[in-house]
């Protein structure tokens, strides 16, 4: 697995990908005096002299920060640039989500909890088979210990109608329903 990032680069990162609203990081970069160490004298004085309330000055910070993070902050996959809720066309943005993750545990056939093979982070991913759609959820430790050991899953997939199977669907693996298909495939190995 690659070197975590640091908290600061995190930080920046949530709030590039649009996960931190522009007040709460606001209040955090006035709060962290290290960030002068982090970007340098002028980047920093830049960030702590930015008017946040005025749209047309933080517009392009989320871009600054991006390509300031993409040259300093080195990073083994594409994790921490996506949001906590993503929804990728298939394409060239998922090409590798087949071979940069490893799927642990399966809800349904289009329903997965997956972990990145190269940062570690869970997610819970849905794959829409109508509008060729992937559906990530970044997962908390809480929430992945919920699906692993008690078949909690979150809720946040179960009204995307192209993600479940329908009923007939099952008797091509040889399954009565979903209970049964889940018993086949769903279960992590002991």
């Amino acid at each position: 697995m690659g070197q975590p990032l640091s908290d600061p680069a995190e930080r920046l990162w949530k709030f590039v990908r649009g996960d931190t609203p522009t007040v709460e990081f606001e209040q955090w970069v006035y709060d962290t005096p290290t960030l002068e160490q982090l970007f340098g004298p002028d980047m920093y004085l830049e960030l702590i002299s930015l008017d946040y309330r005025d749209p047309m000055e933080t517009v392009r910070l989320p871009d600054r920060l991006r390509s300031w993070l993409d040259e300093h902050v080195p990073r083994d996959c594409e994790c921490i640039t996506w949001q906590d809720k993503e929804k990728n066309p298939e394409g060239y943005e998922t090409a590798n989500l087949g071979a940069d993750f490893t799927i642990l545990k399966s809800r349904t056939p289009w329903l997965d909890l997956i972990q990145c093979l190269h940062c570690g982070s869970h997610w819970y991913l849905a794959t829409d088979t109508v509008d060729a759609d992937y559906y990530l959820l970044r997962l908390t430790e809480e929430q992945v210990a919920a699906i692993l050991d008690r078949d909690e899953w979150p809720k946040q997939f179960d009204d995307l109608e192209h993600v479940w199977p329908p009923p007939g669907w099952f008797a091509h693996d040889d399954c009565r329903d979903l209970d049964d298909w889940q018993e086949k495939h769903g279960r992590p190995e002991e």
